[in-house]
């Protein structure tokens, strides 16, 4: 059975729209045991829990998911965090908050991959705008790469823009990770915030897009 380990890196964009990612996936799932154990695990109560490791620099962005409707169906264990954030460098993400991090994210990582019973691959959810998504994301799929040379990865990796920008180095971050990219990860699916707004406002009609799961 493939059993692929998903790991996301909150950071930037992917942060804000946190964990809705696993809804339409629990929600497929929940009907089908065997598709769903891809994704989601049983746990020893019965429940179905996503193979996820979530990651940040900073508190705020687990305390929030935690306190969101979806916040139970992830192992508690599985939030790793630190304390400072990256202030949008992605010197910060690479060499210093980071690197001082990732150890701890890796720990996880490695229960993740013993807990399955065939282990394909890996998935990285980030931003490469901000710190750390693009500094820290590329860090641990550098790791990764480096532990599990045999297995997949794969990334969703979501580049700036300027129409949607939110600061003006977010064009060096993402530069600064694409050879990381190029090197370590065997599929790179490039998202562009732009082309999801032109979406939304163009063929969705919507006036104000939102992280709300319309697709």
């Amino acid at each position: 059975m493939w059993e692929p380990n998903r790991i996301q890196v909150l950071g930037g964009c992917v942060r804000r729209a946190r964990h809705r990612p696993h809804r339409p996936v629990h929600r497929e799932h929940r009907y089908s045991v065997r598709e769903g154990q891809c994704l989601l695990q049983r746990s020893q109560r019965g429940r179905y829990v996503p193979r996820a490791v979530l990651m940040d620099l900073e508190p705020g962005t687990m305390d929030s998911i935690r306190a969101g409707p979806y916040g139970q169906i992830f192992r508690p264990d599985n939030f790793v965090f630190g304390q400072s954030g990256a202030g949008n460098n992605w010197a910060k993400g690479h060499y210093t908050e980071g690197a001082e991090l990732i150890d701890s994210v890796l720990d996880v990582v490695r229960k993740e991959a013993e807990n399955c019973d065939c282990l394909q691959g890996f998935q990285v959810c980030h931003s490469l705008g901000g710190g750390t998504g693009s500094g820290m994301g590329t860090l641990l799929i550098s790791k990764i790469r480096e532990e599990f040379p045999d297995r997949m990865m794969l990334t969703f990796s979501v580049f700036p823009s300027p129409k949607v920008s939110d600061t003006v180095v977010e064009p060096y971050n993402a530069t600064l990770s694409v050879h990381q990219l190029v090197e370590n990860a065997d599929e790179c699916m490039v998202l562009d915030n732009e082309a999801l707004y032109d979406i939304c406002f163009r063929t969705l009609k919507l006036t104000t897009p939102s992280y709300c799961g319309h697709v």
